[in-house]
């Protein structure tokens, strides 16, 4: 019986810390999309600047640009705005 307890407890371990490690990535994942929320910038050619656009976009390239309805959007980067930005993934 004894033996039978020192057999189970290393399978319990091993499916404990696999089910903590995903818990771990999942949470890491959701912080970067977090993290890579930026404004969204449009290049005015009448000004000749970066305007801010208000709509808060992603930096994670996930092949949907992200836009104020009409224009894409860039990130302010000093006086440029050339990076393209990303739909903000849900």
């Amino acid at each position: 019986m004894r033996n039978l307890k020192k057999q189970m407890l290393v399978p319990v371990a091993a499916i404990g810390l696999a089910l903590g490690g995903a818990f771990m990535t999942s949470a890491a994942k959701a912080n970067a999309a977090d993290d890579a929320q930026v404004p969204g910038y449009y290049y005015d050619n009448f000004q000749l600047e970066c305007r801010n656009a208000g709509v808060e976009c992603s930096t994670l390239d996930i092949g949907i640009p992200c836009t104020d309805g009409t224009r894409n959007l860039f990130e302010l980067e000093g006086t440029m705005c050339e990076t393209p930005l990303y739909h903000i993934p849900q």
